[in-house]
Order: C-alpha cells, then structure tokens, then sequence
C-alpha cells in the first residue's frame, strides 16, 4: 500500500510539473506580436520557406539566409501549417522544446537519483529566469537546448545502464539527438557531446579502445541524421551555404567578434548568476559542497559527468571571442540536475540551512519587485495604463508572497517547500513579463507593424526602412525591405532612383523635419509617436 501511495504521489508531482511548465512557456505567448531583432528573423524565414514550398534554402527577406541550418524552420512551418500563421505559432515550437527539456531532465534524474531530485531537478529548470524568456521566444536557444541536453542524457544513460540491448539503443539515440543539434545549429551540437564524453571518461581513468564503438556509433547516427540536409543545400547553392556557414558563422564566430557581440572572458559569470535565478544560491552552494566533496575523492558518476558538462561549455563559449547571453542555457539542465540533488541531500541534513537561503532570497526579491514598480511608474505610456498595471502587480505579489511565506513555515517535505516557492516567485514572474511585453509591444512595434500591413494591403513593391533594422517589417508586410545604410539610402531617394517602383518609406517621425527630400519626393500616410510611414509620389 506505502508502494501504491508513493507512486501516486509522484505521478501527481510529475502531472504537476507538466502544468506547471506548461503554464509557463505557454501562457500569454501569443498576446503580443514578434519582436524585433531575432523573431521577426527566425519566424520570417519559416513564412517564405512555406510560401515558396522549399524546404530546402532558408531564405529572409527575399534572400538566401545561411545563419542557420534548417531544423528550427521546419519546426515553426509544422506549427504554421496546423495551427495557422501567428506569434503564437512562431513560438509553440520553442515552448514544446522547454517542456520535454524539463521532462527529460526529470526522467534521468529519476533513474540516478531517484524521486525526490527528479521532481525537484525539473522544478528548478523550468522555474529558472533565463530558461523562462528563452522558452518562450520564437529563436533556435531552446530547441538546440533540448536536443543537446538530449543528446548528453541518452550517452550518460548509455554508459550507465547495464542492460546491454538498452545501452545500445541510448547510445543510438545520442547519435539521433546530436545529429538533430547539428541541424538546429551547426557541427557545436556533435562536436560538444563528444568532448564532454572524452573529458568524463578521462576523468574517470576509464577510456579504452571498447569506447571506440560508442564514439563510432554517435558519429555514424549524427551524420546519417544531419548530413542529407547539409547535401542538399550544399547543392542547391552550389557550395555557397557551406562556405559561408561553416567557415563565417561557426568559425569565425569563435575566433572573433560576430554582430558587434563582444564581451570579456568573464561575461557569462554575471549572465550566469543572474540567469539562474532564483536558483543561484543554492547553486553556488551546490558547487562549493560537490567541489569540497571531488577533493576527498568522494565522486559520484552523474555528478561527475555533469560538473564536465557544465565547466565545458563554460570555459568553450567563455574563450569564444563572439559571446551572447543565450549561449549557455546549454548548460542550465546540467546545474539544474546538480543543484537539485545537493538541496535534496542538504534539506535531510539540515532543513534550517534551505529555509535560511529562501529567506535571504526573499529579501533579494522585495526590492527587485519594488524597483520593477518604480520602473513602470516612470514608463513612458498612458496614465491609465501604467496605474492598471502597477495595480495588477501589486495584487499579484502581495497574494504569492502570503503564499510563499505560507510554503515557507508549513511545508514539511522539500517537494512542497521547493514548488510553493516557485509558484510564489514564477508566476507574478511570468504574468507580469506578459503584462510588460504586451504593452511594450504597443508602445516599440505596434505602428510598424500597422505600416507593415497597410504596405501589404497597397502592394507595394518594396520598404524602405530608413535607418533602421526592423526585420519585423519584413514579416508582417511580405515584401521586400531596404535595409542599406541610412547615408546610401538617402543618396538613392535624392537622385530619384526609386522612381519607377511603388515604395514605401518607414522610419523615424523625426526625420521628417531633418530631410527635406521626404517631404518633397514623399506623401505622408501615417505619422505615430515613434514611426511615419510614407509613399513615393
């Protein structure tokens, strides 16, 4: 019966955790339109793929786009084609890869640690604020995210389960993994896996030629997997996408500055602690117990395996000289697993230690919440808006902080403490994200996206967007955008050489009064707070 009623419970914290997630990366994704830079790019790629029926040459802007392979495009055209063309859509397949992430996570943890860290490894990662905004962005972060986390967990499931059949079958399904990494971003989603497997076995002082079969196996299935596509497209453009992917955007990338994206070595330490909260007490806490615990000589396999997994793709996108704070959330399910069972075994030892650190993160939170307030109080919108809104978060907060002051001093098991606190912290999180998003969306995109669509309803032949990189223009209006140089733009449109096409000009009002050929060569359609619209004579 005791065996009945603990499998009960966990399948309740596991149904839990899916509604949890779910409400998550789900809730309000649609509410807003894309937003400039990244969606507008990814989602516009998709549109035109599906529009010409190529599955193929990733195309943007009514041009080749060899950024990135083509997986992450054929996962939001899926979504365009069952479920129709929207913001919603251009995010699902983002949100669907940040729930089995979570899941996945869960399902190793519960086969090496057991229950209690599963359900708590799972609660940790989707709760974590880095996770959040990027499962909840229509950009290829999660998606590579899942399939390389993927990919780590089937080889460590590999190397750890006995059963020789199973171990076979993980050992292929981290080939499938890596591979479908290598189609959402490059040779990184092969060639990662297989340095944190030599370094984990090097570790270990257990590397022998019989490995030689497992890296053998994984190569074999990544490249069955990932090379057709890469072929195809290869030939397609006559070798252009393989030149330019390979060589401008992987190794150039790592050799140097890429998109005005520099950064220190030391860049991901604050992206990091930041990124994890409001987990990264307890991760810091983790670190120096597994650390202490590696000098005595104490190690566990997982443990192991995933303190190399975590310090690898640390240090590898900390040496890249182009750095972005969405490149390690490769690392998140690893710090996850890690923190999760040191609170686990922490929490058995000394539960007063775990409340201390949920009350100094309390402390943390209060004054974050109360600046985010002030911010908005001093946000550049209307009056009625802005106290609406400062309203809704004060209620908010003051309910969950009662609730978590409640999971606080009343929960008795860590499962309990740990999901009440992140129901407390996460979810005014994520609604007020939401309220935030969806009045920034009105007051930075919603007059070009307007002027996107009165362009496409004229049939313009061509935008120009004076100045300025708006791909969500692009999107929204199906045409073809000018983003040249504002200088070069400006000496086109004085010497008239648009004059034999139907245009539209969008940019700043400002610029009105600056340049006096817009006001002579142009008809002004709409002028905005922020944006005019314009139409060649």
């Amino acid at each position: 019966m005791s065996n009945f009623i603990k499998s009960f419970n966990f399948h309740f914290q596991i149904s839990f955790l899916v509604l949890f997630s779910f409400i998550i990366f789900f809730t309000g994704i649609g509410d807003y339109g894309l937003l400039d830079k990244d969606e507008p790019r990814y989602a516009g790629c998709a549109l035109e793929m599906l529009e010409n029926n190529n599955w193929i040459i990733p195309k943007f802007n009514f041009q080749d786009r060899f950024d990135k392979p083509a997986l992450f495009y054929w996962l939001i055209i899926i979504a365009y084609k069952i479920f129709g063309i929207n913001a919603f859509t251009s995010r699902l397949p983002s949100g669907i890869c940040a729930v089995l992430c979570v899941l996945f996570t869960c399902y190793v943890a519960r086969v090496v640690f057991g229950k209690k860290t599963a359900f708590i490894s799972g609660i940790i990662l989707a709760s974590s604020i880095e996770f959040i905004l990027l499962g909840r962005r229509a950009a290829t972060d999660m998606a590579l995210c899942f399939f390389f986390s993927a990919s780590l967990y089937s080889l460590f499931l590999g190397y750890y389960i006995k059963d020789f059949k199973i171990k076979i079958l993980w050992t292929i399904l981290a080939g499938v993994f890596s591979g479908l990494s290598v189609l959402i971003k490059g040779p990184v989603g092969l060639i990662l896996p297989l340095v944190i497997l030599t370094l984990f076995l090097a570790l270990r002082k257990s590397f022998d030629l019989r490995h030689v079969k497992i890296y053998f196996v994984i190569c074999l299935f990544g490249i069955l997997v990932s090379l057709p596509w890469y072929l195809a497209v290869h030939n397609a453009t006559g070798g252009q996408f393989t030149k330019e992917f390979f060589f401008e955007h992987n190794l150039k990338r790592f050799t140097s500055v890429v998109g005005e994206h520099p950064g220190p070595f030391w860049f991901y330490v604050p992206v990091l602690l930041s990124g994890f909260m409001p987990w990264t007490i307890f991760f810091l806490c983790s670190l120096r117990f597994y650390v202490s615990r590696f000098f005595k000589k104490i190690k566990n396999k997982f443990i192991s395996f995933l303190m190399v997994w975590f310090l690898t793709v640390f240090i590898f996108f900390s040496v890249s000289t182009t750095k972005l704070p969405t490149y390690i959330i490769l690392l998140f399910p690893a710090i996850s697993l890690i923190t999760a069972n040191w609170i686990r075994i922490a929490y058995r030892k000394n539960r007063k230690l775990i409340k201390v650190i949920f009350t100094v993160l309390l402390a943390i939170i209060i004054p974050s919440v109360v600046c985010g307030i002030y911010l908005i109080s001093k946000w550049k919108i209307a009056l009625q808006i802005k106290e609406i809104l400062i309203l809704k978060m004060v209620i908010l907060f003051g309910l969950l902080l009662l609730f978590y002051l409640i999971s606080l001093f009343s929960a008795k098991k860590i499962q309990s403490l740990i999901s009440g606190v992140a129901i407390s912290i996460i979810l005014p999180f994520v609604f007020g994200l939401n309220l935030y998003l969806v009045q920034y969306y009105k007051y930075s995109h919603m007059e070009l996206r307007r002027f996107a669509e009165l362009a496409k309803s004229k049939g313009v032949e061509e935008i120009i967007s004076f100045g300025m990189y708006r791909p969500s223009l692009v999107y929204y209006s199906r045409t073809k955008v000018n983003f040249d140089d504002k200088r070069k733009q400006a000496k086109a449109m004085k010497a008239d050489l648009h004059k034999h096409k139907k245009i539209f000009l969008i940019g700043h009002s400002s610029d009105i009064s600056k340049y006096s050929f817009i006001r002579q060569n142009f008809q002004i359609l709409g002028k905005g707070k922020k944006y005019f619209v314009a139409e060649q004579h």
